[in-house]
């Protein structure tokens, strides 16, 4: 099973990816800024993290640039708004700290599952590898 590390402010767009991901058989860990995330990422080592790019305390592009420093490799997905007329700069800024991808919110069930699936290499419950008989 994958565990996925997702880091929002919003506990709503928490609970969404929460839903989408753990329907596809992923292991949900959250954190409500890059402060919270530090701890679970030293504890639990996630297989992915989906990270919000604006966030108080400490914002997605500074977690995703101390994560990458202190030699984290696991693929991390970053999530700019849609609407933010910044968001081209946000998603350059993202992928220049060290973001494999980009999710843009809003997004829907099918943009989470295809980003997913690409950054991971398997689409969840039945391509991942060890998740056979793990449910």
């Amino acid at each position: 099973m994958t565990g996925v590390l997702i880091v929002d402010d919003d506990p709503k767009t928490r609970q969404s990816l929460r839903v989408i991901l753990e329907a596809l058989c992923h292991r949900v860990l959250e954190a409500g800024n890059g402060r919270e995330a530090l701890p679970l990422v030293e504890e639990h080592k996630p297989d992915l993290m989906i990270v919000d790019i604006v966030m108080p305390e400490m914002d997605g592009l500074e977690i995703i640039r101390l994560l990458r420093r202190m030699g984290y490799r696991m693929p991390i997905i970053a999530m700019p708004l849609r609407a933010d007329s910044a968001e081209t700069r946000y998603s350059e800024f993202a992928r220049s700290f060290g973001a494999d991808e980009v999710l843009l919110k809003p997004f829907v069930e099918t943009d989470v599952v295809d980003v997913v699936g690409r950054t991971l290499g398997h689409n969840g419950c039945e391509d991942a590898p060890g998740t056979g008989a793990e449910r």
